[in-house]
């Protein structure tokens, strides 16, 4: 092949996408949320050895939207219920395509410096958007267990070095202990987090809840600055929000350092009607 065949492939390829994924979005109407029975046994068709030889790219993209577009979860339609699963806006989609095709690696300004520059236009606009101090520094993650996980890390790590243990060098075998304060309808990603991190469970103490699922001050144990507080910023069933402002007031008074899941009830400071509910975090 050219080059020019080569990029007319390419663009064939692409345009192939395109078209399918407009069938998709065309039919999502008529589309069961959950896949029927016989496009969930069709993926059967899938699992094959591994080919000694490569496959013609259209005919991958072929059998991939004739059995996995059917065996899709519909979750674009705005009929799905099931978790706490983000939509997606068109104009986002396509600008995901278009960086899609950059390929760019984001690790640093000199290997992408489109993607750093995008990277701190997002975070001043997050700022500004959650009404948030104007020094607010972001970082963009994967997704919330992850956003969880880096939250907690910097306040294992910020706890122990007041305590004068760098865990960098001397890691966690006998370092000092670290009490773990969670309400008791926290989400399980936290759970993992507090395991990933080598926190251990045992050095959890759960928090009484109300009946919507906010963690009740009146329950709160005696802080310290051994402790690391974890609230929430929207209950995954309820969508209720912890006090966030007295639980870092108690906690900084005592030198506790306070972590907030936020991972979609943190939304709640874009309304004006709502802002209160998350007074505090800041």
């Amino acid at each position: 092949m050219t080059e020019a065949t080569d990029s007319e492939h390419f663009s064939m390829l692409l345009d192939k996408a395109r078209q399918f994924a407009g069938e998709y979005i065309d039919h999502l109407e008529e589309r069961p949320v959950f896949p029927a029975e016989k496009s969930l046994g069709a993926m059967g068709r899938l699992d094959e050895p591994l080919p000694e030889t490569s496959s013609d790219p259209v005919s991958v993209l072929t059998q991939l939207h004739e059995i996995g577009s059917a065996a899709a979860v519909t979750q674009t339609a705005g009929r799905y219920f099931g978790f706490v699963n983000g939509g997606m806006l068109p104009v986002g989609l396509a600008a995901k395509w278009l960086g899609d095709v950059w390929d760019q690696n984001a690790a640093h300004w000199v290997m992408s410096p489109i993607n750093s520059r995008l990277e701190e236009i997002c975070e001043r606009w997050i700022v500004s958007l959650l009404h948030l101090p104007q020094e607010t520094a972001a970082g963009f993650v994967s997704g919330t267990t992850i956003a969880n996980f880096s939250g907690l890390c910097a306040g294992r790590n910020e706890l122990l070095r007041r305590r004068g243990w760098d865990v960098v060098a001397k890691g966690l075998y006998q370092a000092p202990q670290i009490r773990v304060i969670v309400g008791a309808h926290a989400h399980a990603a936290v759970y993992k987090c507090i395991s990933m991190l080598g926190l251990g469970s045992v050095n959890v103490e759960k928090v009484a809840s109300d009946d919507q699922g906010r963690m009740r001050l009146d329950q709160m144990p005696e802080l310290g600055e051994t402790a690391l507080v974890i609230a929430q910023a929207g209950e995954v069933n309820s969508g209720a929000i912890d006090p966030i402002g007295a639980i870092c007031e108690r906690a900084h008074a005592s030198g506790s350092w306070v972590h907030v899941d936020g991972a979609f009830g943190l939304w709640a400071r874009v309304l004006p009607s709502m802002r209160d509910a998350c007074a505090g975090i800041e």
